[in-house]
């Protein structure tokens, strides 16, 4: 009798603190999309506003992004179409967002308007992005980006 009295009695702490360890898991990956949703908000501001000190900080030295055309661009092309004004955001809402964590990784998919003109042609339209974040340290980084525009049907 005291044998399975002890067993249950052990069995009861394991289920509470593996109850324990899963709620804390879902605070910190709640914890951790707040915070990537709210550095994506930024980031997409940072393009209206050109702020590239932003870019700097939060894209990663090994960035990479593929534009809607196809063409890859890193971290250094980013921030030099931004300084330029080749590629000039008046505009950029997001109308879909989902953040999923991983860790410390994050992959963000959504929808966005965005009025814009690339190299003096008008690319407004809605698109459709997937990034995804990395925490290195205590900041997180863009290390991935996808754009894809919407064809009018």
């Amino acid at each position: 009798m005291k044998r399975v009295s002890l067993i249950t009695v052990l069995a009861l702490a394991v289920t509470v603190a593996s109850a324990q360890e899963a709620r804390q898991g879902q605070v910190q990956h709640a914890k951790a999309a707040e915070m990537v949703k709210k550095l994506e908000l930024e980031w997409m501001e940072s393009y209206v506003k050109r702020d590239t000190d932003f870019l700097e900080r939060y894209v990663s030295d090994d960035y990479t992004s593929i534009d809607p055309h196809g063409t890859v661009v890193d971290k250094k092309g980013e921030i030099e179409s931004v300084k330029s004004g080749d590629v000039a955001i008046t505009e950029m809402k997001p109308n879909e967002m989902t953040v999923r964590t991983y860790g410390d990784a994050a992959v963000i998919t959504g929808r966005s308007t965005i009025k814009a003109k690339v190299s003096g042609q008008d690319a407004s339209g809605e698109y459709r992005f997937t990034d995804v974040w990395v925490k290195r340290g205590d900041r997180w980084q863009a290390v991935a980006s996808q754009l894809t525009r919407i064809a009018n049907r």
